[in-house]
C-alpha cells in the first residue's frame, strides 16, 4: 500500500467541523516504540468514551459513625467511539491485522494509542485492547466505524501533539 498525501483528510474550516476536533491516532511504523512513536492518523470521532474507574474495597464500623471507610484497590478504563475514517489507510489496517491475526495479538497484545484535540493539540495517549472493531457505513473514500476496547495500564494526559511524538 502507498501512502500518498491525497488520502488524508484536510480541515478546511478556522475552527473545525462539529465533532471532527478529536483525532484518534494508532502507533505503528518502522521503528515505532512507546517513546518514539510513529502516529498513523485513524480517523475524526463523532463521539469518544474515554472512561476511567476505581475499584474500592469499604467496610462500615462503628468507629467510622457507620460511614462508609474504603480504599482503591484498582483502576480500569475502557474507550468506545464512533469515528469516520479514510477507507484502507494503514491504521485501519492495523486494526484489522491485530483483531485477525492471532501470532499479533499475542504477541503484541495492545495497541498504542492517542485521542488527540486538533485545536489545543491536548491528548491522552494509552495503551488499549481492541475488543470490537465494527463496518456501520461505508462510501466510496470514507467509512464509519464503531471502535471499543480496555485500557491496559495507566493512560497519561499531555499537551503539544505532535506526529513525531516528540
Amino acid at each position: 500500500m502507498e501512502i500518498a498525501k491525497a488520502k488524508y483528510p484536510a480541515k478546511t474550516v478556522s475552527q473545525g467541523a462539529p465533532g471532527k476536533d478529536f483525532l484518534c491516532y494508532i502507533n505503528y511504523g518502522e521503528g515505532a516504540t512507546e517513546a518514539n512513536p510513529v502516529w498513523n492518523l485513524l480517523g475524526g470521532t463523532d463521539s469518544d468514551d474515554l472512561g476511567i474507574s476505581a475499584e474500592v474495597n469499604t467496610k462500615q464500623t462503628k468507629n467510622s459513625g457507620y460511614w462508609q471507610e474504603g480504599v482503591i484497590t484498582g483502576k480500569s478504563g475502557e474507550y468506545s467511539s464512533e469515528m469516520t475514517v479514510l477507507r484502507d489507510n494503514t491504521a485501519q489496517q492495523v486494526i484489522e491485522e491485530f483483531m485477525y491475526n492471532d501470532e499479533i495479538t499475542d504477541e503484541k497484545n495492545a495497541l498504542h494509542m492517542a485521542l488527540v484535540d486538533k485545536v489545543t493539540k491536548e491528548y491522552k495517549e494509552f495503551w488499549c485492547v481492541p475488543t470490537s472493531w465494527e463496518l456501520s457505513a461505508a462510501s466510496d473514500d470514507t467509512a464509519t466505524y464503531s471502535f471499543s476496547g480496555t485500557i491496559i495500564g495507566k493512560p497519561l494526559k499531555k499537551t503539544g501533539f505532535t506526529l513525531t511524538g516528540k
